[in-house]
């Protein structure tokens, strides 16, 4: 083996552990930071202080994406047995418009036009 494949195979581990690390935090955060957390103890241990001060997780934040289920997102719990409230929907407007009949054929051409309501209030 040349020092060119070895090189080049060294380069694409990398880029291969890279991508599952980081797939491996969006599919499981909590537990990355866990991996995370144990590695730091573990360099800490040895005396790495700042390889572990790099590793330790980053305090959680609250926010969404952050694995801590507590982004509350979703609102507060409704209590059992309540409903939830009904959003009243507008009824939806269509306008039936016929252009001008071509008498050729003789079929009467029908065309649904939308509503001519900004966008946010078409449903």
């Amino acid at each position: 083996m040349t020092t060119y494949e070895v090189f080049e195979k060294l380069v694409l581990a990398a880029v291969l552990a890279l991508a599952a690390w980081v797939a491996f935090g969006k599919l499981m955060p909590a537990a990355r930071a866990r991996l995370r957390g144990a590695l730091a103890m573990i360099a800490a241990r040895h005396g790495h202080a700042t390889l572990a001060r790099w590793l330790a997780p980053a305090g959680s934040s609250g926010g969404c994406g952050s694995g801590c289920s507590t982004c509350s997102s979703c609102g507060p719990a409704a209590p059992k047995g309540a409903k939830a409230p009904e959003r009243e929907v507008p009824p939806m407007r269509v306008s039936v418009v016929a252009p001008p009949v071509s008498r050729r054929n003789g079929a009467t051409p029908v065309v649904i036009a939308p509503p001519h309501a900004p966008a946010t209030q078409r449903r």
